[in-house]
């Protein structure tokens, strides 16, 4: 028989320890000495799927409080069995989590469980994120004021946004070890707007108004500005582009300005 190659049996061991179909083919494989090659595999998954546990934890430290440290495990596991990390870098793993909680049957009262996991996943991912350079504000001074609505911008590389119905962020900081103020939270506080952002080893989570939300997240998205703050000014109607403009340049959090081909105009 051909004799597989080094990237043939990686693929197939990682195949074995991921999901355990493939195990009884290729634990035949290995040479054993007192223990057989299937049990052999089964010391390896069993670490994998143990460390990939431990970094859910480390990444989720709020969720596991608030579900408690056995449920929590319970589903790191069943998460871990079925979601392989894709990096080498285990700080990537772990993104799709709020949407595997998301999914679980009887949620129940905790349907902002998953709101308060994609606020975690969004503080982890800009921690360890780079830090993108502030736009250079010569550059708007030499585009025609014309030209300022087919504008486009990049948001910082270390900043995301996020968008709930519940107050997640009040969940998250009554949550905190260092937490001294009130210890709990209404759920009719209402949603909220948030800018999470790394600014050097500082990670900030702000909330912000609606129309700011969504000038950064159209701009985000790739759209131009015109569409951007028409967007924006239609949910908010005290919406002030210019200070937006000024404020989330002068912070570093709209980068990398672009110019849009400009649309024609219609025929009259």
């Amino acid at each position: 028989s051909t004799v597989p190659t080094l990237h043939e049996m990686q693929r197939a061991f990682a195949s074995a320890i991921n999901d355990e179909r493939f195990a009884p083919a290729f634990g035949a494989s290995i040479r054993t000495n007192g223990l057989a090659g299937e049990r052999r595999l089964r010391v390896y998954r069993n670490n994998v799927m143990a460390g990939r546990a431990a970094a859910l934890a480390a990444v989720y430290p709020v969720t596991r409080r608030l579900v408690g440290e056995d449920f929590f495990e319970q589903t790191a596991r069943q998460y871990a069995g079925k979601v392989q990390s894709i990096s080498g870098d285990i700080h990537r793993y772990g993104g799709s989590f709020p949407y595997f909680l998301a999914d679980l049957p009887g949620l129940g009262d905790y349907a902002w469980l998953p709101d308060v996991a994609r606020l975690e996943w969004a503080y982890h991912s800009v921690f360890h994120s780079p830090l993108d350079p502030k736009l250079n504000i010569r550059e708007l001074r030499n585009i025609s004021l014309d030209d300022y609505p087919m504008l486009g911008f990049s948001l910082q590389s270390s900043a995301r946004l996020l968008v709930s119905d519940y107050p997640v962020l009040r969940i998250w900081q009554v949550n905190q070890e260092d937490w001294r103020g009130e210890q709990t939270v209404s759920l009719g506080e209402g949603g909220a707007c948030l800018l999470v952002m790394r600014e050097q080893q500082y990670v900030s989570m702000q909330p912000i108004d609606a129309g700011d939300y969504r000038l950064l997240d159209r701009l985000a998205r790739g759209e131009p500005l015109a569409d951007a703050a028409e967007c924006a000014a239609a949910g908010d109607p005290d919406f002030d582009l210019g200070a937006a403009l000024s404020r989330y340049i002068t912070r570093g959090v709209l980068v990398g300005c672009v110019l849009h081909p400009s649309r024609p105009h219609p025929e009259t």
